[in-house]
């Protein structure tokens, strides 16, 4: 199993919470919409304008641009922490966007 694997089956003891497609990736939703996705060893989060300025600042995430788009400001690509729990660690960042979708 990947961390992506551990956070989704985290994320889904919500019966809410499903898993779809966004940009290609795997990714987390609620209902229709995406909170969050995977991309190469990294969790992309939507956590709104202030929140990713906030953990950019931190040296803790970049703002995510996919290829042919400009800057997301909305989401952050966050890879694993380089201690402690990252199953905890992204979960708990994806647990923030998807409170952030109510």
């Amino acid at each position: 199993m990947t961390l992506w694997d551990d956070v989704m089956e985290e994320l889904c003891a919500d019966p809410q919470v499903t898993s779809g497609a966004f940009f290609g990736r795997r990714a987390a939703k609620l209902g229709r919409r995406v909170f969050a996705f995977e991309r190469d060893a990294d969790i992309v989060v939507r956590l709104g304008p202030d929140r990713v300025n906030e953990l950019v600042e931190a040296d803790q995430a970049s703002v995510f641009q996919p290829r042919g788009y400009g800057p997301m400001n909305n989401w952050a690509v966050v890879p694993p922490p380089d201690s402690g729990d990252p199953v905890a660690a992204w979960v708990e960042l994806a647990e923030e966007a998807k409170d952030r979708l109510d």
